[in-house]
């Protein structure tokens, strides 16, 4: 369950595109922006039958220089983001905890299916390589294809990266993408390449996507944070959910009912107003998953084109402060709750204030001495010049007086005598 059941609920909508033929039809080219934790098997090469003897890397550097070379042939410019941040508070890190336990049963069920069977593992049983991040940035860097790396919430990184350098379109294959709504959305897991030079995918209208749940667009993110996520699970839900007829624990619900009797909740609530519904879920403004949903909307909202702008990291942005119009206050009467504790304790004012003396007391020896040097040089030079002119003055005057004579060379020619 959770956001990604969107995702799922979409995948038969999605109609069959040709990026190749798409970026025909634009002048100056077809850019996108390609989330690589969807698609890892696809730049990986596809499926090698040998894949669980630890990586076939050769392999891979091919599939992706061959990849490159038909991105440049067709002019479609690639911007691979891969994931780099870790969940932070009130974040929990469930995804990654689910994910690693698929990995390891996946892993338990290769190694049990070689010994006894003694033929590689299916397909569905493909588990990333170690290193795999490590060795597609390093050759995708190699093959001059951008790389984005997110280091706070990668989800938001990318779509923000998206609409800020303008790109055509997205490629992943979360369910947040779809909330975000960016230009375009296409499938990352169903990404091909094929022997007839095209690269296929699937296309998801996401601005559709209200009037497909029969949904108010200012609804949409208050109904995507009622499927669960990172900061408001589903466990938290659980009760929401049983007054609903939903059963977590005792069915594997499919997740078009799920959606479609959120999407009911949703459509029937009296206003769109966040504190209403929160009463309307928990009963009270005053439970802490009233806060937690507040967060949860407020965050699908920074993803979408009117809220990317607002959007802030986890450590938050330090506002610019005006010191045009800002004066110190001097009163003796200032606590210790008016100080600045944003800095450590060597880079408070006292500290910068002395430090500036000393570097004004340092500059200032520092100029003097350079202007006794040059007093000091220009002493010597002009000593050393009066030596020279009064030694030459000497030379000059010991010198005995030598009268130039003129020698006067007559040539004397013979005329021949006439017999």
């Amino acid at each position: 369950m959770g956001i990604q059941d969107l995702q799922t609920f979409l995948e038969n909508e999605g109609a069959g595109v040709d990026l190749f033929r798409i970026a025909r039809c634009h002048a100056g080219g077809f850019r996108l922006v390609l989330d690589a934790e969807g698609c890892l098997d696809r730049l990986y090469g596809g499926y090698f039958s040998d894949w669980a003897c630890g990586g076939q890397w050769a392999r891979c550097v091919q599939f992706l220089t061959t990849l490159a070379q038909s991105l440049a042939e067709n002019q479609v410019a690639l911007c691979v983001a891969f994931n780099g941040s870790h969940p932070t508070p009130p974040a929990l890190p469930q995804h990654w905890i689910q994910t690693q336990a698929m990995y390891r049963q996946r892993v338990n069920s290769v190694l049990r299916h070689i010994v006894t069977k003694g033929t590689p593992p299916p397909k569905v049983w493909w588990v990333p390589p170690t290193g795999l991040h490590s060795c597609l940035r390093t050759v995708l860097r190699y093959l001059n294809i951008p790389v984005m790396v997110s280091s706070d919430d990668h989800g938001q990184e990318v779509v923000g990266l998206c609409r800020e350098k303008a790109y055509a379109g997205l490629v992943g294959c979360s369910g947040e993408y779809l909330v975000f709504q960016p230009p375009r959305y296409f499938s990352s897991s169903q990404l091909k390449l094929t022997y007839r030079s095209s690269l296929e995918t699937k296309e998801y209208m996401v601005h559709d996507l209200p009037k497909l749940l029969d949904l108010p667009q200012d609804r949409l993110c208050l109904f995507a944070a009622l499927l669960g996520g990172t900061i408001l699970s589903e466990q938290s839900l659980t009760d929401f959910y049983k007054r609903l007829g939903i059963n977590l624990k005792k069915q594997q619900v499919p997740p078009e009912g799920l959606i479609k009797t959120i999407g009911q909740f949703v459509r029937d609530l009296p206003s769109s107003d966040i504190d209403g519904a929160c009463i309307e879920i928990f009963g009270d403004l005053n439970d802490l998953r009233a806060a937690k949903l507040k967060q949860a909307v407020q965050y699908y909202l920074n993803g979408t084109k009117d809220g990317f702008l607002k959007y802030k990291t986890a450590s938050g942005r330090r506002p610019k402060n005006n010191k045009k119009n800002q004066k110190p206050d001097m009163s003796p009467q200032s606590t210790s709750m008016d100080l600045d504790t944003s800095k450590l304790a060597t880079e408070s004012s006292e500290n910068e204030q002395k430090g500036l003396e000393d570097y004004k007391l340092a500059t200032a020896n520092a100029s003097m001495n350079a202007d006794f040097s040059i007093e000091d040089h220009c002493h010597e030079l002009t000593h050393g010049v009066t030596a020279m002119s009064l030694q030459s003055g000497d030379e000059e005057m010991l010198r005995p007086q030598s009268k130039p004579t003129h020698n006067r060379e007559r040539s004397t020619t013979k005329e021949p005598s006439n017999h």
